[in-house]
């Protein structure tokens, strides 16, 4: 049960991470720290090539890689994955697997998740 409640402990200080910034940003630890990285108000332009454009500034920057241009969007990144991790171990519980397909499994997961995501965000989701 510890291995369950340790990834999942993480998920949710991760989610603590996006809520704070998202929402009291000015009253976190956070403020202190690189503007362009953990500020939302400024930190959500580094994914694109300039303020005024919606250009990706690198290939991925706006989808499967957006977690390495703000804090909001890797504390994300992190929340999910944990999550995915307590479900792979709850399911080693069930199925032994060698190493390398928890890792395939992982990726699997993380795919379908983001393929999902971007399917409702930018498309079902969207009225115009």
């Amino acid at each position: 049960m510890m291995y369950i409640l340790i990834p999942w402990i993480l998920a949710a200080i991760c989610n603590a991470g996006m809520d704070i910034i998202a929402h009291k940003y000015h009253q976190s630890i956070f403020v202190k720290w690189n503007q362009h990285f953990w500020n939302p108000n400024a930190s959500w332009t580094n994914k694109y090539k300039s303020k005024t454009s919606r250009e990706p500034k690198f290939f991925g920057s706006t989808t499967f890689l957006v977690f390495t241009t703000d804090a909001w969007h890797l504390f994300q990144f992190l929340s999910n994955s944990f999550m995915v991790i307590t479900i792979m171990i709850a399911l080693s519980q069930v199925k032994d697997l060698v190493w390398w397909e928890y890792l395939i499994e992982f990726a699997i997961l993380k795919v379908v998740w983001g393929m999902w995501f971007e399917l409702f965000y930018k498309y079902i989701f969207r009225s115009n």
